[in-house]
């Protein structure tokens, strides 16, 4: 829900979601890497998600991070029924593979899909934007796997066909490089 922001303190941002109480947002759930925090005054609007109302007073509880969250998922949930490319930053290693967040939403990526052959060190990859593509999406777990694997060959595959798009048999190409020599040719 659409809410307005009443006062800002130390410690919260109290807001008004048209409910007979304001809402207390404790200010670390605004992000700080998008200078949000810095951009919030007396009479914005933020949106947040009614989590509950709670107690015989009918205080409510609201959250800015589930609503960001909500709104990531529903755009990841976009993409991927579109097989489009989303960017995102891997941020840290679990068993099996990694966290990939993509705006806000933590993704797993497993081991296999962060690149076409086995990396031993992924080091030059983690907190740097990736471009990446959602493989699963299980709405019931809120789980989402994305693959850079895929953006990779997608790539290959159609700078392959542009190449074979202009060679014709019986065609002499020049500069061409031998890559391996076999027995047999």
């Amino acid at each position: 829900i659409k809410a307005t922001v009443t006062e800002i303190t130390k410690n919260f941002i109290v807001v008004d979601c048209k409910a007979k109480m304001e809402g207390m947002i404790p200010i670390e759930e605004f992000s700080t890497t998008e200078k949000e925090l810095d951009k919030l005054k007396v009479g914005s609007q933020v949106e947040v998600f009614l989590d509950r109302i709670e107690s015989f007073k009918g205080e409510i509880i609201v959250s800015r991070d589930k609503a960001r969250k909500i709104k990531a998922y529903n755009k990841m949930k976009e993409k991927f029924e579109k097989q489009e490319e989303v960017t995102g930053y891997i941020t840290g290693k679990v068993k099996g593979g990694y966290v990939a967040n993509v705006e806000g939403l933590p993704c797993f990526m497993p081991s296999s899909q962060i690149d076409v052959r086995p990396l031993k060190k992924v080091d030059h990859l983690m907190n740097v934007p990736i471009k990446m593509l959602a493989t699963r999406l299980d709405a019931q777990r809120g789980n989402i796997c994305v693959s850079r694997r895929a953006v990779i060959i997608k790539s290959k595959s159609a700078e392959v066909a542009e190449v074979l798009k202009n060679l014709k048999k019986g065609d002499i190409v020049d500069n061409a490089i031998v890559k391996a020599t076999t027995d047999w040719g």
